[in-house]
Order: C-alpha cells, then structure tokens, then sequence
C-alpha cells in the first residue's frame, strides 16, 4: 500500500494476495486501507487495486471517492454493460454519506454484482450507528443479500467463486 507514479501522475496503490489470508484484512491493514482512501481523496489521486486471483476476471467498481467514480447507483447498468464475459464485480462503496454506501451495495445486488465491506470501506451501518467492527457491517451485508432475494456465499463457495483453494 502506498502512493506511486504512473507517467509522471501520483497515484494511490494497493494490492491483495489471496495465499495470504485467504485475501482478507486484518484490523491493522483495513485501517491503512482506509487512510490511503482517505489520503487519495485530500489529494485528489486515483486508486488502483491489484487484486490476484485465479480464473475469471474479477473487477471492483470504487465508487465514492473524490478521485474516484461518483457514489450513483444509475451508474451501474452501464459500468457492467461493459464487464467482460463470465467477469464477477463488486461495487466498493466508501466516503462521506453513508446512505449512498447502502444504497450502492443494494443497486450492485439486484444487477447480480458481489457486495463486500468492512472498516476501510465505512464506519456506519445502515442506520447510522457507527460500527465497531467488520463483524457489524458483514452482518448487514447479509440481511441486504437475502431481502434482495440472494443466497449469501458459504467460504467454500466464494474460494471456488475467487479461484482460491485451500
């Protein structure tokens, strides 16, 4: 994680490895995920996610962000339009305003996107309490997924899903 140079331009740079942790977070790194978010943000710097996985292609729509895409569900039709063949995509949802971060994840739901969240992304659950942990907002993502009529993807399924075997 950290700040780079891209022809001669400043950008923002993370990257997951899934033979790491399965590609999760801990605390420590969700909160420097969520500094260089917000570090990018003040600076007005794009972020660029290197995600490794096996199999299809699996992008993530940042969206919310100052240097990023703007946080509107009307969007989405039209970024999966352009999804390649057999592609999963996420939807992360960040910045201030927390009811366009609910709203982002429901809208990339019902169009059959993958939703995730946790810490670096928000501090708030849907109702506005601040959350204290990822727990919380897992928690949320999960009752969203089934009012959206969706199963929620057991650990086995979502390794097959993301190419990782354990």
């Amino acid at each position: 994680m950290g700040v780079a140079r891209a022809n001669g331009a400043p950008i923002s740079l993370y990257a997951m490895d899934f033979t790491v942790m399965s590609g999760s977070l801990g605390d420590q790194a969700a909160w420097k995920l969520s500094d260089l978010t917000k570090m990018s943000g003040q600076m007005q710097i794009p972020i660029i996610g290197m995600i490794d996985c096996a199999g299809d292609a699996h992008l993530s729509f940042v969206m919310g962000v100052d240097s990023g895409m703007p946080a509107r569900p009307e969007l989405l039709p039209i970024l999966k339009d352009e999804l390649p063949q057999n592609a999963h995509w996420q939807v992360i949802a960040t910045g201030p305003g927390r009811e366009k971060i609910w709203d982002l994840h429901r809208r990339c739901l019902e169009l059959g996107g993958d939703v995730r969240s946790g810490l670096e992304d928000t501090l708030y659950l849907p109702s506005g309490e601040r959350a204290v942990a990822n727990e919380q907002l897992i928690e949320a993502l999960v009752k969203m997924v089934r009012e959206v009529g969706k199963d929620v993807a057991s650990p086995q399924e979502a390794r097959k899903i993301l190419g990782v075997m354990r």
